[in-house]
């Protein structure tokens, strides 16, 4: 009688560990269907962030610029931008009729550049409106690195500050997508837009100012199918190539290399800040 309560003790908490076993899967399981659930939530709502972000940025561009714009990815771009990559000589005179721009510097003179519409047009017009406006204007080159470039159009003089002249529909300041040409590169004289990183395009620019070539850049910039005649004269003028497709070229110096090398030789400090402000009193438009 008593072997037989035993049996019967031994098999009732059998049953109860195989219910509490039962019961434990059951929770791990719905503990693991809630972190996945979780997961997957959270990640929809980062996709939908960025898609909103995106639809922002192609909005705010159409109404300014009338262009068509199309998404890759998480970037607008201009519809059909890639089949408007047609050839242009950089470091030639503008033509007949081109628009160009006149950044007087105080104190030291005025660089006049010309602009390249066709190949980096929410760039120009970013530039170009942002100027018309006087935006620049009383704004210094806050960085400058000597056989390197100057940099400028920063409102706050830190390097950390400026905004695109575009918004999206609550009013808020926003980037615009890098542009790129085989056939405008970072020589010396371009003008390029100063960014944090893809497509963070904002109000900063800077200006090459370097005279020297590397051997590297060169066979980097021919890999790349860049125009070989425009490689050609940057080896005999020099740049900062190893910017090359990091950074927006939009313009090019057409006199005022003397001006450019006077701001690039001024004292600074340790943060490439010189140590009397190199102020840009306007930029005056005109039609070569």
């Amino acid at each position: 009688m008593e072997n037989q309560n035993e049996k019967n003790v031994e098999e009732v908490v059998e049953a109860k560990e195989a219910k509490t076993g039962t019961e434990g899967k059951k929770k791990m399981n719905s503990t693991v269907v809630a972190i996945v659930a979780a997961v997957v939530f959270l990640g929809l709502g980062v996709a939908l962030y960025f898609f909103m972000h995106t639809m922002q940025v192609k909005d705010a561009i159409e109404k300014v610029t009338g262009n068509d714009i199309v998404i890759k990815g998480n970037v607008a771009y201009l519809d059909g931008e890639e089949k408007k990559d047609v050839e242009v000589v950089q470091y030639e005179k503008p033509a007949k009729g081109d628009l160009i721009a006149k950044i007087n510097v105080k104190n030291y003179g005025t660089i006049t550049v010309r602009f390249f519409p066709e190949h980096a047009p929410l760039a120009v017009e970013n530039f170009v409106a942002h100027a018309k406006e006087g935006y620049y204007d009383g704004l210094s080159f806050h960085r400058v690195i000597n056989d390197f470039m100057i940099q400028g159009g920063d409102p706050e003089g830190t390097g950390t500050g400026g905004e695109s002249i575009w918004t999206n529909e609550g009013g808020e300041a926003i980037p615009f997508t890098d542009e790129y040409s085989k056939y405008l590169i970072p020589m010396r004289g371009a003008l390029c837009m100063a960014n944090a990183g893809t497509n963070t395009n904002g109000s900063q620019f800077f200006i090459v100012q370097n005279k020297e070539y590397s051997i590297g850049d060169v066979m980097n910039l021919r890999s790349l199918g860049v125009d070989y005649d425009l490689v050609n004269y940057y080896k005999e003028n020099g740049g900062a190539c190893w910017l090359y497709q990091k950074h927006t070229v939009f313009g090019q110096i057409v006199e005022g290399y003397d001006v450019l090398d006077k701001i690039a030789a001024v004292e600074v400090d340790s943060s490439s800040k010189p140590n009397e402000d190199v102020i840009i009193e306007s930029i005056d438009f005109d039609v070569y």
